[in-house]
């Protein structure tokens, strides 16, 4: 990801994931970040991006925390990552994916 872009992950028929997920459950990891910088994970169907960040990085690290993403509405189908700082790159990656229904 580039500096201060959000991505669209699109989820649905990954990991068996059902039309009737509620969350989503994960764990999302930086990699070959060229500068410090933190990301927010999001419903992608969320009025704004959240301002609170989900994971913290400095240059070079590998870092990976675990995440819980609720959908707002509609299917759980595409999950939001935002990179939040301008000039940087950084790798996320989305692994041990897992869905929450009912």
């Amino acid at each position: 990801m580039t500096d201060c872009t959000a991505t669209s992950i699109d989820i649905a028929g990954r990991a068996d994931v059902p039309d009737d997920a509620t969350a989503a459950v994960y764990n999302l990891t930086s990699v070959d970040a060229t500068a410090p910088g933190y990301a927010t994970s999001y419903p992608c169907d969320a009025p704004v991006r959240p301002e609170a960040s989900n994971l913290n990085y400095g240059p070079g690290q590998v870092v990976a925390n675990g995440t819980i993403t609720v959908r707002r509405g509609g299917r759980m189908h595409h999950i939001g990552v935002g990179n939040e700082h301008a000039g940087k790159t950084v790798r996320m990656l989305i692994h041990d994916l897992d869905v929450i229904t009912g």
